[in-house]
């Protein structure tokens, strides 16, 4: 297996998706929000990763327009659980607090 630790953590191995709820358990993530687009949906993408996921605490948006640029200005969700992803342009981005 394969680990990459940066600003986030890639896992690559055969199966490793079925880490992903011992990942969020470990970040605190209790409530997930995928944001996925019309093409991953299709293709069946996006059901892999819910399979391992609790269908009543995750949220889905699949909103998100193909190859997505920030150019255009800032790119906000919001999920039914009121949970909110955002793309921000630069501007926006040095407006934003640090993580």
């Amino acid at each position: 297996m394969s680990t990459i630790g940066y600003l986030t953590t890639t896992i690559s191995d055969f199966g490793a998706i079925k880490s992903l709820p011992t990942e969020l358990e470990a970040l605190g993530i209790r409530r997930p929000l995928v944001v996925t687009d019309a093409g991953i949906q299709a293709a069946g993408i996006a059901a892999q990763v819910l399979t391992h996921l609790d269908p009543i605490t995750v949220s889905v948006f699949a909103g998100t327009p193909p190859n997505p640029s920030c150019s255009d200005g800032s790119v906000i969700a919001t999920a039914p659980c009121g949970c909110a992803a955002a793309a921000p342009t630069a501007s926006a981005a040095s407006t934003m607090p640090s993580p």
